[in-house]
C-alpha cells in the first residue's frame, strides 16, 4: 500500500493538469492572434513599399524616357548642323549638358567624314576596328530603317569608360554616330536613396549595369542578368518582387519597370531587413500583449484549477488517512458555491468511509474470533496429538514385538500377519497426526525451523537413497544429477529432508512400472532442486486442489494409492518458512515436475565434493 501511494505521489497532480490544460486552451488563441499580428505587420510593410517602389521606378523610367526624347532631338540637331558645317558653340554647350562625348559622320567602313568634338579632339581618320565590330549589329539595324535613331547597349569605349551609342543611317549612305557617357544615369540613380540600403539601379536591355551604387560594377558595365528582377525587365515586364542581391548579400524587395523602345530597365531595391526592422516594433508590442495575456490566463487558470481540484485533493488526503486505519478522518465539505458533482463526490466518499469503518469494526471482531478459534484449534491439536501419540507408540511397539516374535513364536501365521497390519496402520496414523500438527503450525506461522548453512548435495543424495527400496519394488528408475562444488544454502536440514521425502515418495508412488524419477540440483542466483517423474500427472484444473490440505486429484488411477493429501501443502508451507518457493508443473499422462528454490548463503562455498554416484533401481 505504501509503495502504491508513493507511485501515485510521483504522478502529476490534478491541480497542475487542470492548470496546464486551462492555460494551453486559453493561451493558444492569444498566441495565434499575436502570431497573426506579427505576420500581418510584416505583410503590411511589404504592401506599403510595393506601391512606393513601383512609383519610384516609374518616375525613374519617366525621366529616362524624357532623356531619350531630348537626346534624340539634340542628336538630330547636331547632325544637321554638322552636315551644314555651321554648328554653333551653343550646340556644343547643349550636348555637353546632356553628357554627349562626341558626334560624327562616318562611312559604312568606319572612316570619319565629319567630327563634332565635345570632349577632346578627333581620334583619327577612322574609328577603331574593335569599335566598328561592336557597333556593326546596331548599324545594320539602323540601315534597315533609315532615319531612325537606334540606341546601343552600354559598352566600354576605347578609353574603358562605359558609354551608350546613338546611330542613324542617312539617305546618302553615311552613318551618324554619337557617344553618351553614363553620367546622367548615375546622377539619376544616386538621387534615389532611402532607408538603410535602399537605392536604384539602371540596366540596359541585356542586363548590364548602366548605373548602380557599386562603382566597380558601374565602371565595368557588370552583367547582372541572373538577378530575378533584371531577368523580368529583359522580358519587358514590370512589377515588384523579392530576391537575393549578390551585391548586398541579403534579401531585397524591388519595384522595377522598363523604358519603352530602348529597353532600359530601372529597379528600386530595398533590404528586407529594413521592413522586418520596422515590423519588429509592432511584433515587440504584440509579444508584450501575448505575454501579458498568457500571464493573466495563467493566474486565472491556477485559481480555477485549485477551485476545482481542492475538494478532490481533500478526498485523496482523507483516503490516505483511511488507508492507515483512521476512519474518523473525512473529507471537508467544499466551501463556497462548489460544483454539484464535487459536493456529491465528497458526500459519497464520507458515506463510504462511514460504511467501511463499520465493516472494518465487524471484520476486526470477526478476526479476533477467528484468531481465538485458531488458537483453540492449535491447542486442541497439540493436546490431542499428545494423547494419540502415546497409545499409538504403544500399539506400534507391541505390534512390532508380536510380528517379530521377540518372546517366542506366535503359533499362527495369520496372527503374525494381523500384527503387521496393526503396526503399519498405527504407523500411518502416527505419520498423519504428525503431518496434521505440522500443517496446523505452518498455517498459524509457528512452524519451527533452524536456519544454518547446510550441504544440499548430501541431503538430496541421502533422501534419494532412502527411496531406492520403494523404487525397486515398483520397478521405477531413480536418476540423480548432483554436481560437485555446490555452494552452501542457509536452510533447515531436517525440514528440507522432510520436503524432499514427501516429494520423492509422491513421485515414486504415482509413477507406473518402467517409469523414471529424476532428481537434479542447479546453482545460480539461487539453489534449485528439481524432481521430475513420468507418472500419471495432474490436470491443470486440479493443481489448486492438490496444493490444498487433504486435496486429491480427480484421476481415477490416483485413487488406487493411499494418502492424506497433506504432503504437498505441508511441503509448500515448509518451503515458505525456509524462505524458498515450491513450484509445481504437471500434465496428465506425461508427468510432474516439482522445483524447490532456496536462497544461497552469501558467506562463500563449502568444501568441494566429488561427484555423487548415480542411483538407479534395478
Amino acid at each position: 500500500m505504501g509503495l502504491r501511494l508513493r507511485r501515485l505521489g510521483q504522478r502529476v497532480a490534478l491541480h497542475h493538469v487542470l492548470f496546464l490544460g486551462f492555460t494551453l486552451i486559453a493561451a493558444l488563441p492569444v498566441a495565434l492572434l499575436g502570431a497573426w499580428v506579427q505576420q500581418s505587420a510584416l505583410q503590411k510593410e511589404i504592401a506599403s513599399v510595393r506601391d512606393m517602389h513601383r512609383q519610384v521606378a516609374d518616375n525613374i523610367v519617366l525621366a529616362l524616357s524624357n532623356y531619350v526624347h531630348d537626346a534624340n532631338a539634340a542628336f538630330r540637331m547636331s547632325i544637321a548642323a554638322l552636315q551644314r558645317g555651321d554648328w554653333q558653340p551653343e550646340v556644343v554647350s547643349l550636348l555637353e549638358s546632356m553628357h554627349f562625348k562626341h558626334v560624327c559622320l562616318i562611312s559604312p567602313d568606319g572612316n570619319i567624314l565629319e567630327w563634332l568634338p565635345i570632349r577632346g579632339g578627333q581620334p583619327g581618320d577612322a574609328l577603331p576596328e574593335t569599335m566598328m565590330s561592336s557597333l556593326a549589329p546596331l548599324i545594320v539595324e539602323a540601315q534597315a530603317s533609315t532615319g531612325t535613331v537606334r540606341f546601343s547597349n552600354v559598352k566600354l569605349d576605347s578609353t574603358g569608360d562605359p558609354s551608350i551609342y546613338m546611330v542613324i543611317a542617312n539617305q546618302d549612305g553615311s552613318i551618324s554616330l554619337a557617344a553618351i557617357s553614363n553620367a546622367f544615369f548615375v546622377e539619376l540613380q544616386q538621387s534615389v536613396a532611402f532607408g538603410k540600403g535602399g537605392h536604384a539601379a539602371i540596366v540596359d536591355r541585356t542586363g548590364h549595369v548602366i548605373a548602380h551604387p557599386n562603382a566597380q560594377w558601374r565602371d565595368e558595365a557588370k552583367d547582372i542578368s541572373k538577378v530575378a528582377p533584371v531577368q523580368a525587365m529583359m522580358r519587358g515586364e514590370s512589377g515588384v518582387s523579392i530576391f537575393y542581391s549578390p551585391a548586398a548579400e541579403k534579401d531585397m524587395i524591388a519595384g522595377y519597370t522598363v523604358v519603352p523602345d530602348v529597353g532600359w530597365g530601372a529597379m528600386v531595391p530595398q533590404p528586407m531587413e529594413n521592413l522586418i526592422g520596422r515590423a519588429s516594433d509592432v511584433q515587440f508590442a504584440a509579444g508584450g500583449i501575448i505575454l501579458l495575456g498568457i500571464v493573466v490566463v495563467a493566474f486565472i487558470s491556477w485559481w480555477l484549477a485549485g477551485y476545482l481540484s481542492g475538494p478532490i485533493r481533500a478526498v485523496v488526503e482523507a483516503s490516505h488517512a483511511n488507508a492507515r486505519g483512521r476512519f474518523e478522518v473525512k473529507a471537508p465539505e467544499p466551501r463556497g458555491p462548489a460544483p454539484r458533482e464535487l459536493v456529491e463526490l465528497v458526500d459519497a466518499f464520507n458515506a463510504m468511509v462511514d460504511e467501511v469503518g463499520g465493516k472494518n469494526a465487524d471484520l476486526a471482531e470477526a478476526l479476533d474470533r477467528a484468531e481465538a478459534a485458531s488458537k483453540a484449534k492449535s491447542d486442541f491439536l497439540a493436546n490431542i496429538s499428545h494423547e494419540l501419540r502415546t497409545p499409538l507408540n504403544a500399539i506400534i511397539g507391541f505390534s512390532d514385538l508380536t510380528r517379530s516374535e521377540a518372546f517366542g513364536p506366535v503359533g499362527n501365521d495369520r496372527y503374525r500377519e494381523y500384527a503387521g497390519d496393526v503396526h503399519d496402520s498405527a504407523q500411518h496414523l502416527l505419520t498423519m497426526i504428525n503431518d496434521v500438527l505440522d500443517l496446523s503450525k505452518a498455517e498459524s506461522g509457528h512452524i519451527d525451523v533452524r536456519i544454518e548453512p547446510v550441504e544440499v548435495g548430501a541431503i538430496v543424495e541421502a533422501s534419494t537413497r532412502m527411496m531406492q527400496t520403494l523404487a525397486g519394488e515398483k520397478n521405477v528408475t531413480l536418476e540423480l544429477d548432483v554436481p560437485g562444488n555446490l555452494p552452501p544454502v542457509r536452510t533447515d536440514e531436517g525440514r528440507l529432508r522432510q520436503v524432499l521425502l514427501n516429494i520423492l515418495s509422491n513421485a515414486v508412488k504415482f509413477t507406473p512400472a518402467e517409469g523414471k524419477v529424476r532428481v537434479s540440483v542447479e546453482a545460480g542466483d539461487s539453489m534449485i532442486i528439481a524432481i521430475e517423474d513420468t507418472g500419471i500427472g495432474v490436470a491443470a484444473r486440479d493443481l489448486p486442489k492438490v496444493m490444498a490440505p487433504f486435496g486429491r486429484g480427480e484421476n481415477s488411477w490416483s485413487r488406487q494409492y493411499e494418502g492424506t493429501g497433506l504432503g504437498l501443502p505441508l511441503s509448500k508451507r515448509i518451503m515458505e518458512a525456509l524462505g524458498g518457493v515450491l513450484e509445481l508443473d504437471s500434465e496428465v499422462g506425461v508427468g510432474t515436475r516439482v522445483r524447490l528454490w532456496l536462497p544461497l548463503d552469501g558467506g562463500g562455498r563449502m568444501e568441494t565434493r566429488g561427484p555423487l554416484p548415480e542411483v538407479a533401481a534395478e
